[in-house]
């Protein structure tokens, strides 16, 4: 299934950034069928847009639950998720 995910930033964009395209995570996040296909940011919003492929919903559920640091290392603001199914 395919994604878009947005979400506010604690740290800033760079930072996120950094964080994000990390061997370590890439490899993290790929361990759960989670694979990044593109992002941005918008300076307007103050959001970052994410587009992503996984295998299901759970995939992403069981690698946050796996990984609780991620989101706070990567300076995100978990309450402003939002997410939007991609449908073929």
């Amino acid at each position: 299934m395919k994604i878009i995910a947005s979400i506010k930033l604690t740290k800033g964009y760079e930072h996120w950034k950094s964080a994000i395209e990390s061997e370590h995570h890439k490899k993290t996040r790929e361990d759960f069928g989670i694979f990044s296909l593109e992002f941005g940011y918008q300076e307007e919003s103050g959001r970052v847009f994410i587009v992503e492929e996984m295998e299901s919903a759970v995939s992403g559920n069981q690698f946050l639950a796996k990984n609780p640091d991620y989101v706070d290392e990567d300076g995100v603001d978990p309450s402003s998720l939002q997410v939007i199914v991609l449908k073929s």
